[in-house]
């Protein structure tokens, strides 16, 4: 099955070929005459066209189809007549419809897509997408060579306000804290809820001067936040920073995991860190 990424980045090319696949679906529809029936076959590069550039290419392509049957239909039966338009209106019609419907399931399977990989609370990504997005930059990290830092966060007093305050002033804080940790590191960071009140963040082209200044600041706007809503939560950060490419995703976040535990042990709001050289 292809990967819709790779068709959404190659956007141009999957449309191009469907164009090119309609007129040879027309020309062989043509050359084959009225006794092999070949409508269907116009639904492939309608389907392509649509899955690559969406509903409106789509229907540019189910108009095509449309055209290209004409003119196939009525060079075989040469003059004016309305069976030709007849035929057409249905056939035109059920291409268009084909693409309505296919444009539907296309938002319905993109949007389980989303809530797969996204966490319902905060809107950050979820466990599953922040592993896919570490083991990618681990792929461009051995080609590049660029450094990347993984961080582990966990929320200190987080029970307490849970037990104090109920789980909805719990869920107001997780909230808070993921936005302000989405504030504070840079654009191309990625930034996600492991579960509870754990966070992770991913950190490509980031040594470890680069990865704790992100997390300082990070650590700084939760704490200063908290003081000001009296929650008292606070962060306890393990952060790791990769000179070569690491081992597989899961594997480089334990790492980062160890080190927040040590961060807890040494007395909370605090950042931990590690450097691994090869």
């Amino acid at each position: 099955m292809l990967n819709p990424g790779f068709i959404q980045h190659h956007k141009v090319l999957f449309v191009a070929l469907s164009g090119a696949l309609l007129v040879l679906v027309g020309v062989v529809d043509y050359l084959t005459g009225r006794e092999v029936a070949l409508s269907l076959f116009y639904l492939l590069p309608i389907f392509a066209s649509t899955l690559a550039a969406g509903l409106h290419i789509g229907l540019v392509m189910a108009t095509g189809a449309t055209i290209c049957w004409f003119l196939a239909d009525v060079l075989l039966s040469p003059g004016i007549d309305w069976i030709h338009y007849w035929n057409t209106a249905i056939r035109g019609t059920f291409f268009l419809v084909f693409v309505l419907l296919l444009n539907r399931v296309f938002q319905a399977l993109e949007r389980e897509r989303s809530l797969a990989r996204t966490d319902l609370l905060t809107g950050l990504g979820n466990t599953r997408s922040f592993l896919e997005d570490v083991n990618n930059e681990i792929g461009r990290s051995r080609t590049t060579g660029a450094p990347l830092s993984l961080a582990y966060l966990d929320c200190d007093n987080f029970k307490q306000v849970n037990d104090e305050r109920g789980h909805e002033a719990g869920d107001d804080v997780l909230r808070h804290v993921a936005a302000t940790v989405r504030a504070s590191v840079r654009a191309e960071d990625v930034v996600a809820r492991l579960g509870g009140d754990e966070f992770a963040v991913l950190l490509p082209n980031a040594g470890p001067d680069d990865g704790l200044a992100v997390l300082e600041r990070v650590r700084t706007a939760v704490h200063e936040a908290s003081v000001t809503s009296g929650t008292g939560v606070s962060l306890s950060v393990g952060l790791v920073s990769f000179m070569v490419p690491p081992d597989p995703a899961r594997e480089s976040l334990k790492n980062a995991d160890a080190l927040m535990y040590e961060a807890k042990k040494a007395g909370k709001n605090r950042i931990v860190t590690r450097t691994v050289m090869r």
